[in-house]
């Protein structure tokens, strides 16, 4: 691992969808698509994206919630489909089937390669199912998480939900970040909420007891991850004090750095750019979904501010050695 300052630009995520071969392919309309990946215990974890057109050139977005990450580079050929990114180094190559696309997702990673079996079909604009129109639990508001690991050991989240009928967005709010977001659905009693952009799938399945204030369910992550948990609606749920989970050691009064920029140049906070100025420091890796968010969230915040004395220095923990990687 390498650690350099910079300021980190949300980049594209890569797809690429194989060739192979099919008197009756579906081609790759415009609309929205409903996709899934498969985990090595056969669970589904469902997903959305839409194609369309942009000043006459093919291109993706990965819906999730209120989220919609574009994707600017796909290619289709008479029986193949490439989409080509590198922020999150991850890959479908699907054959164009009369069903849709099926195929295998693939994430690489330093030390190993993710895989997950994947399928899509065309015109589904719903994730688990369509609205049944029945009686469903209301899950809207703040819930108090208890994730169960298998080692023995707990931890802690909040989540955080609004629904509309049977369909449901939010998020799982963590010491160290969120799940991001999150879109699904209740039907009856049973809560389905899933996410995936190009990084990581993840699913949360739950049942709610009889009082529907308690969810006891599954989290499935990747192709084998799965983590119990459990949750109990509490309005005044809250994360521990970030201020008491980090903070400086004993014997300091402020924090030290000296790192190479992209170009090679140190960056350190005695520089002079920084004196009797306002600075913040991110920790983050570009890697990392949670740090997009925070990155797209910080760069007019510093537009907006730099002019009065704000300064940002972002610390990349990145996967890799090499600079030019």
């Amino acid at each position: 691992m390498k650690v350099f300052a910079r300021v980190c630009v949300l980049g594209a995520l890569v797809i690429l969808v194989a060739s192979c071969a099919t008197n009756r392919s579906t081609p790759l309309n415009n609309g929205v698509w409903r996709g899934t990946l498969s985990t090595d215990v056969s669970v589904e974890i469902p997903f959305n994206f839409e194609i369309y057109d942009s000043l006459g050139v093919k291109q993706l977005a990965f819906l999730n919630g209120k989220e919609r990450l574009n994707i600017n580079e796909v290619e289709e050929t008479a029986d193949s489909v490439y989409i080509k990114t590198a922020l999150y180094e991850s890959e479908i190559r699907a054959a164009k089937t009369s069903e849709g696309l099926q195929g295998v997702w693939t994430k690489h990673l330093p030390n190993k390669t993710v895989k997950m079996a994947f399928t899509a079909e065309a015109n589904k604009d719903f994730r688990f199912m369509k609205e049944t129109g029945d009686k469903v639990a209301n899950i809207a508001g703040r819930w108090s998480v208890q994730f169960n690991k298998g080692d023995g050991t707990n931890t802690y989240a909040v989540g955080e939900f609004e629904q509309k009928g049977n369909l449901v967005d939010g998020s799982f709010l963590t010491t160290t970040g969120d799940y991001r977001f999150l879109s699904g659905m209740v039907d009856k009693n049973t809560f389905m909420i899933s996410a995936f952009s190009g990084s990581n799938p993840v699913l949360f399945t739950g049942d709610l007891t009889d009082s529907t204030d308690i969810i006891n369910g599954k989290m499935y992550s990747g192709p084998s991850t799965i983590v119990n948990w459990s949750a109990k609606r509490d309005e005044d749920a809250m994360l521990p004090d970030a201020y008491k989970i980090a903070g400086l050691k004993a014997g300091n009064d402020r924090i030290n750095f000296t790192f190479n920029d992209l170009d090679g140049k140190p960056v350190s906070l005695t520089d002079d750019r920084f004196k009797d100025k306002v600075v913040v420091v991110q920790f983050l890796g570009s890697w990392c979904p949670n740090c997009m968010d925070e990155t797209a969230f910080l760069a007019p915040f510093y537009d907006k501010y730099k002019d009065k004395g704000l300064e940002i220095v972002g610390l990349a923990y990145e996967r890799y050695k090499e600079t030019d990687k």
